[in-house]
């Protein structure tokens, strides 16, 4: 939950007053003015002595002028200024990618073009140690830390977004591949002296409403896993914990929006991915196996980001499909542990069998591909099963 902030009442005025179930309730809006937060950390820029307009129906109380009050957490975020001056934006025909300087050059915002929804949308929120902006693609060298580089100071080189920290030095190329709805990031890390070297993604997926509608699906060879989202009513978490991902990959879908997120990485250098219910939404934490590094040593970590529209997912292979902004053509992509043949697609009822192709990346592995011509109605092209070889 959010730590809130602390109001003071400058104006009132009465909407109405009525009995609801035998009790009395009066509708006010307050003109308020924010003066501080219940845990006594610095206030975002722009928002002390900010004031706005708030809307409460009030039971046996109604405040008065100069009154202090607690605002609640939807009051709290309309007086919150979270905002990033530093953004430098990637695209291709498919995604539109912000890259959030300030914040470790982060993946803060991944939208699909085609219908204009983006995964993440990074908040500003107030937690024990102070403000964190949460949401988007954090990079990170701790499982027990997972947010330490949330705000880093990265330098953008020629070469890529740059991070130094005594002889640790870390470099990332972040890139959009022309023909798939994709984002690329390439690591390279040295660390100078002899050590044992964590790396992973912390990905931050804010909740949507109540938020049951996200569900993340993992192919484990011999099953799917699946987690769905449910708010906790308790403060504290619980973690899920799983291993072999033999197809390298998990996908995240959100149901209510019609939109999912498909993660790839070499299947053999995936230690675990942990994932995360809280109640600002829900984090998947994607950890490469433990390098033992040394003065010379060059530790590379390659992670694709695939956005769709549709989904598919077996215990083998996890497919989405996504349609780019320009001729509306649309193409398929599987990921897979197993070698497969053909792919079929449900277009307005009618079954349609796709071949794939083979793409390989480096660092990524194989990817599996069909393309289709454009079709009227997108929203009912739907993945129905996948042929191996």
């Amino acid at each position: 939950m959010i730590q809130r902030l602390i109001a003071e009442v400058e104006d009132i005025q009465r909407l109405r007053e009525f009995n609801d179930g035998g009790v009395n309730i009066c509708e006010v809006k307050l003109k308020v003015r924010i003066i501080d937060s219940i845990l006594k950390t610095k206030l975002p820029r722009g928002t002390k002595g900010k004031t706005g307009i708030i809307v409460r129906k009030c039971i046996h109380h109604v405040p008065k002028l100069g009154d202090h009050i607690v605002l609640t957490e939807d009051e709290t975020r309309k007086f919150i200024k979270a905002d990033v001056a530093t953004r430098r934006v990637l695209q291709n025909r498919f995604v539109r990618v912000e890259i959030l300087e300030p914040l470790g050059a982060r993946i803060g915002s991944l939208a699909y073009k085609p219908r204009g929804m983006d995964i993440f949308t990074p908040r500003l929120d107030l937690q024990k140690a102070g403000w964190l902006y949460y949401g988007g693609i954090l990079d990170t060298l701790s499982f027990d830390d997972v947010t330490s580089l949330w705000n880093k100071g990265y330098k953008y080189t020629a070469k890529g977004y740059e991070y130094k920290k005594g002889k640790l030095k870390l470099l990332k190329h972040i890139s959009t591949p022309r023909a798939l709805p994709a984002v690329y990031m390439d690591y390279s890390i040295t660390v100078g002296y002899k050590r044992k070297l964590d790396f992973g993604h912390h990905i931050m997926l804010p909740r949507h409403g109540l938020g049951q509608h996200n569900i993340v699906f993992m192919p484990l060879g011999d099953r799917v896993e699946h987690l769905r989202y449910q708010r906790p009513l308790a403060p504290w978490t619980r973690l899920y914990d799983y291993c072999g991902l033999k197809a390298g990959g998990f996908i995240h879908v959100d149901e209510q929006r019609g939109i999912c997120l498909l993660c790839c990485a070499a299947a053999d250098k995936i230690e675990v991915v942990r994932i995360n219910l809280h109640q600002q939404g829900l984090t998947v934490t994607l950890m490469f196996k433990r390098n033992e590094l040394t003065p010379t040593t060059v530790a590379k970590y390659r992670v694709l980001y695939l956005v769709g529209e549709s989904f598919y997912v077996d215990r083998y292979a996890v497919a989405i499909i996504a349609r780019n902004l320009v001729d509306k053509r649309f193409i398929s992509i599987v990921r897979s542990g197993k070698t497969p043949l053909y792919l079929y697609l449900s277009v307005h009822g009618r079954d349609i069998k796709l071949k794939l192709s083979q793409k390989t990346l480096p660092g990524i592995g194989t990817l599996y591909v069909a393309e289709h011509k454009p079709m009227l109605m997108p929203t009912e092209v739907q993945i129905k099963g996948i042929t191996y070889a």
